[in-house]
């Protein structure tokens, strides 16, 4: 039955993917159309599931009968296309066979972690509340009926003054209105959508193969994006790279958004390789630019990009970047508008979803990132008005530019990005740590003063890509941007460096590590390692200007490249030991199936503050067990805790305190009529990778505690927790 499932999920994502590239025939080496069959289908499946996730109306047979209508549009689209996905030849689908066989391996098991407490395990908890309920907004019935003078004993008011919301219900859910009980998560939701679909297909407990279908897609698309840019053998290296860095050995089962932005992303530049590639002035048989069709499959899946993180709005810097160079330089077409303005549109459709289903999260995000994103509106506006005085001025200098001029020119750019790279490594390696790091809050709820460490930023990249590792990536980039190059690589050089300058500065650390490296997983860490193979490939042309006079002068500089490639290997395999074969999240599905199973359908969880961001949202989203968590465990023993069980409508349903002793101590003596008695005692048992944050991890621990469940009931005496 399992089988059937996965064979049936695999044709929905497969079918619509053929019916993609039948009706825009892009034109892609052979070897990529399996990769974009997969990741056009699972970026249409994942598009059409959040849109119905946003109207309230997802499930599964609903979202059949829509991408049932869609395939059958692109498919009437495409009927002069139908043939091109089948003739790809035995060579080129044995080679996605291997690569997705490779990434399995890799990439299995996945995460299964639920717990509420971080990003980690809000994102399954959204996708399992979209998949049993069909809305990726709550409806909380427990925020309804807590009388307004007893809501601060379970919902947080701290950082609700001046925002788009009124409380917090959890660390990650936001209420929004209390007289309708509307809670809204946080997050862009086109990667819980997709992890509902797994959800629906096969069974809540396993959408965590959500994450290894992404990470088999990212491998596999950078692998082909790799050998597009750099051939072959320096393709492979960089594949290999990226396989064994421990950064994508962690986040391949990871259960946040990263991993789906990085396969959309690799999807999007194979395009842009093929839209900007030979043949650019020529027509098609329709007409149409040749480009046009690639142009348009890059820029669908930049505008899901938009839609999967909120910080890929930093793409708009390369894309503008690029657009202005072109005008400047006389060679921007309609093609290069149409792409443009398509892109610009999907970044206008993320921010109004974002707007509109997601408010307390983007305009939380916009007081974290408003002093980047005033400068991103900055440099925007210059870029159009330089682009605009360009047009104005083209004619004036049309006789300007003559070859000499022009060599000259490419010379000095040169120097300056070979200057802006040893510049910037520099201040940020050796100069910037030297500098005090400011002092933030950490917490929506109780939150905590502490260091941002941010003047580190670029060292802590040093822990898992080798110092070695980072004087390559800023070497590459030098490389990759002042050599001639097709614009396409050009194009993706920009996107590559404005992510890694940005993530080189200021990661936005948090007091645990492995959640502030994820950040550089969608964008910075492959074209990083792109860029990594751009300067091996050319110490071979640096050793022939050195030793020009040998007989085999290019053999020093295979020798260093391959020393190198062989350095980075090892320190890759051994930094990522920790997380081989590791499925963080230990027992907590299991455990909070087996809480809810003992409270019993119908009533409702008191959880002690030490609990409740952990139990909470996976107790709801999977369970539909309605809870609410204790602000300050010492309320248990004031006159008003009665209340507060009467509110929840205590004497007419169970009403449960889940507890945790080795925190919070034994229950404390209650009044007013109030006794407990204990249900059950589980344990909480996880294997994972350590939280640390003054060096990398470097082992797993076990991390393990109990909880206990406890039934109210009336009693005409004080009762005490046994």
């Amino acid at each position: 039955m399992v089988l059937f499932k996965a064979a049936a999920l695999t044709a929905s994502f497969l079918i619509p993917g053929w019916g993609f590239l039948a009706a825009l025939r892009p034109r892609l080496r052979e070897e990529e159309y399996p990769f974009f069959l997969a990741a056009s289908g699972a970026g249409l499946n994942a598009m059409v599931a959040l849109g119905l996730g946003l109207a309230g109306k997802f499930h599964l047979g609903t979202h059949l009968a829509a991408m049932a209508t869609l395939t059958a549009l692109l498919f009437a689209l495409g009927r002069r296309g139908m043939a091109e996905p089948l003739r790809v030849s035995r060579a080129s689908w044995s080679l996605s066979l291997a690569a997705v066989l490779v990434a399995l391996l890799l990439s299995l098991p996945p995460g299964r972690t639920v717990f509420g407490w971080s990003d980690v395990g809000v994102y399954p908890c959204i996708a399992a509340y979209l998949e049993r309920v069909g809305s990726v907004h709550l409806e909380v019935s427990t925020v309804r009926e807590v009388a307004p003078e007893r809501r601060d004993m379970v919902y947080s008011f701290e950082y609700a003054r001046d925002r788009p919301f009124q409380a917090h219900e959890n660390k990650a859910y936001f209420i929004t209105d209390f007289s309708r009980g509307e809670v809204v998560p946080r997050f862009y939701y086109l990667w819980p959508s997709f992890m509902a679909l797994f959800a629906a297909f096969l069974g809540r407990e396993n959408m965590f193969y959500a994450v290894t279908g992404a990470a088999v897609l990212s491998l596999w698309g950078f692998y082909l994006l790799a050998r597009r840019l750099l051939g072959e053998r320096v393709g492979l290296a960089a594949g290999t790279l990226l396989a064994l860095s421990p950064l994508f050995t962690y986040f391949s089962k990871y259960t946040t958004s990263e991993m789906m932005n990085l396969f959309l992303l690799m999807a999007a530049s194979l395009a842009v390789c093929a839209w900007l590639g030979p043949g650019g002035a020529a027509r098609d048989e329709d007409g149409l630019r040749a480009g046009t069709r690639e142009a348009a499959a890059s820029a669908f899946f930049v505008s899901l990009c938009f839609l999967c993180r909120l910080d890929f709005i930093l793409f708009l810097v390369p894309l503008l970047l690029f657009a202005l160079g072109r005008r400047l330089a006389r060679r921007m077409t309609a093609t290069d508008l149409f792409y443009l303005l398509f892109c610009l549109g999907g970044f206008g459709v993320a921010t109004l979803v974002g707007w509109f289903f997601s408010r307390p999260y983007f305009y939380e995000t916009w007081l974290t990132f408003r002093g980047h994103v005033r400068m991103l509106l900055v440099f925007l506006g210059t870029a159009l008005v330089l682009g605009l005085a360009a047009d104005l001025l083209r004619a004036r200098w049309s006789g300007f530019w003559t070859e000499r001029r022009r060599r000259v020119t490419g010379q000095v750019i040169s120097l300056l990005v070979w200057g802006i790279a040893f510049a910037s490594f520099l201040y940020l390696y050796a100069i910037r740590p030297g500098k005090p790091s400011p002092e933030a809050w950490f917490g929506e709820i109780n939150p905590s003063k502490g260091s941002t460490y941010s003047t580190q930023a670029f060292l802590r990249w040093g822990w898992y890509l080798s110092t070695l590792g980072l004087v390559l990536v800023y070497a590459g980039f030098a490389v990759w941007l002042s050599c001639r190059r097709p614009p396409g690589s050009i194009f993706l050089g920009l996107v590559g460096w404005a992510f890694v300058l940005f993530y080189s500065y200021d990661l936005h650390c948090t007091p645990i590590h492995m959640l502030t490296m994820r950040r550089l997983v969608p964008v910075a860490l492959p074209f990083g390692l792109l860029a990594t193979g751009m300067a091996l490939k050319e110490m071979e042309g640096w050793s022939s200007r050195l030793f020009g006079k040998l007989s085999r002068p290019h053999f020093p500089g295979r020798l260093a490249a391959a020393l190198a490639l062989f350095y980075l290997v090892l320190y890759f395999f051994h930094a990522s030991l920790p997380a081989v074969g590791l499925s963080e999240g230990g027992n907590q599905l299991e455990l909070c199936r087996e809480v809810a199973e003992a409270a019993g359908p119908g009533s409702v969880v008191l959880m002690d503050f030490h609990l409740g961001d952990l139990f909470g949202p996976p107790m709801r989203s999977f369970f539909g067990v309605e809870n609410a968590w204790l602000m300050d465990n010492s309320r248990l023993s004031k006159g008003e805790f009665g209340e507060l069980l009467r509110d929840l409508g205590w004497g007419e349903r169970e009403v449960y305190l889940l507890w945790r002793p080795s925190m919070s101590g034994p229950v404390p003596p209650l009044t007013g009529g109030v006794g407990v008695e204990k249900v059950g005692r589980w344990w909480c048992r996880e294997l994972m990778v350590e939280k640390t944050f003054d060096r990398r991890p470097h082992r797993r621990t076990l991390y393990s505690y109990s909880v206990e469940l406890y039934r109210f009931y009336p009693a005409p005496a004080v009762g005490t927790g046994s």
